[in-house]
């Protein structure tokens, strides 16, 4: 069960750290 929530940790920062780069790179243009 641990693994799992730490596998799902590792999925949602990766995603939030997608959207930021995204943003960022939208957003500098």
């Amino acid at each position: 069960e641990e693994d799992q929530n730490v596998a799902l940790g590792i999925i949602v920062g990766a995603m939030i750290l997608g959207m930021a780069i995204i943003l960022s790179a939208a957003i500098l243009g």
